[in-house]
């Protein structure tokens, strides 16, 4: 299977699916309804700031900002995470994560430092590295600046 490089790569948003009969949502329902998936052929180099839910299936190698993040089993991340919500089955080195919610699934392996408001460990995750409960995990990630990783 050929895998496809993705270098820089930057997103910015995603193009709604918006019929001529009604109008496109707008504010944090329209974020919640919006499904990027990065599907397993994809490898990115570089950051991913969008306000939409990610399914990544690929793998990053750099940022991610998002609502939410699910890294699915053959999934990986490289860098750092900022979301909401992060649900991990795949793997994730050299992190540092940003989430209100961490879920580490079964099967999953983490490595970095994570700052948390909620950390759930099931059963069969693994993790390696420092684990930090704050209130406010996304006011501590550093600001996002676009073009700052070759």
């Amino acid at each position: 299977m050929l895998k496809k490089r993705v270098r820089k790569a930057t997103v910015m948003s995603e193009a709604a699916d918006d019929s001529d009969t009604q109008a496109p949502p707008t504010g944090a329902s329209y974020a919640a309804d919006r499904l990027i998936v990065l599907v397993p052929e994809i490898d990115v180099v570089g950051s991913i700031c969008v306000d939409a839910r990610v399914r990544l299936e690929g793998s990053v190698d750099g940022e991610i900002r998002c609502t939410t993040l699910d890294i699915t089993r053959n999934g990986q991340v490289r860098g750092q995470i900022v979301a909401e919500t992060v649900i991990v089955y795949g793997t994730v080195t050299e992190a540092n994560i940003y989430a209100r919610v961490l879920v580490l699934k079964p099967g999953c392996s983490v490595e970095g430092a994570i700052y948390h408001q909620h950390l759930q460990l099931e059963p069969g995750s693994y993790f390696d590295g420092k684990s930090r409960r704050v209130d406010d995990p996304m006011g501590m990630a550093p600001e996002w600046e676009v073009g700052t990783r070759d």
